[in-house]
């Protein structure tokens, strides 16, 4: 699989993003995914804080107060960049920008986490963990396909049980059928009808018993 040009992002969080040096980058994508004012729902004004407010919370804006939390699903993008906001979750999905790409932040990172200007130890460090998630996946991919084969396997057991129970019931009603003729048309004794039809004494004697009830 060929590397990617850029650093995945999930890694220069860790590592890279730290350093005051890059905080353009991280400032960037934050500044993208929230807005740093809270509106009102129905006439949308800014909502304030009241002077015994910031005294008591000790801060000066709303959205200080009431931090919010962010789920994104990067693979269920569909690596459609419609907005800004888009252009850094194409990134965070593929570790790719691309040239047109406008997003706060994404200009400094196309510069800055390029694979190719890493020094030799982040390189090593990066690459061990690339390994990392590759092992991780193919682990479970390993679990999926074993999960699969044993629901599978248990599916034609299920299957086959219930094909055996099937005929074995259309093999005992045929039997069964038969041995009521035979009993009724012919003079033949049990013992004999027993022995032409394959089965024992015992079931005859029992479907001539339960023929009469």
């Amino acid at each position: 699989m060929a590397q990617k040009k850029h650093i995945r992002f999930d890694w220069a969080i860790k590592r890279l993003l730290r350093q005051k040096a890059h905080f353009g980058i991280l400032e960037g994508f934050l500044s993208e995914l929230i807005g740093t004012e809270f509106y009102g729902i129905h006439n949308r004004q800014l909502l304030e804080l009241s002077a015994s407010q910031k005294k008591f919370f000790q801060k000066e804006k709303v959205a200080h107060v009431f931090p919010e939390i962010y789920l994104i699903k990067v693979n269920n993008f569909d690596d459609s960049a419609k907005d800004t906001l888009d252009e850094w979750i194409y990134f965070l999905k593929n570790s790719e920008i691309k040239q047109e790409f406008t997003a706060k932040g994404l200009k400094e990172a196309d510069e800055k986490l390029k694979v190719a200007n890493m020094d030799s130890a982040d390189r090593r460090d990066y690459e061990r963990f690339l390994d990392v998630l590759h092992d991780r996946a193919s682990i479970a991919e390993t679990i999926e396909f074993e999960s699969e084969l044993k629901a599978q396997k248990k599916a034609e057991e299920l299957v086959e049980k219930a094909v055996e129970r099937a005929v074995g019931k259309a093999v005992e009603d045929t039997t069964r059928s038969a041995v009521i003729k035979m009993l009724q048309n012919t003079n033949l004794t049990i013992e004999e009808i027993a022995k032409i039809q394959g089965v024992s004494v015992e079931l005859v004697e029992r479907i001539k018993k339960e023929a009469k009830e």
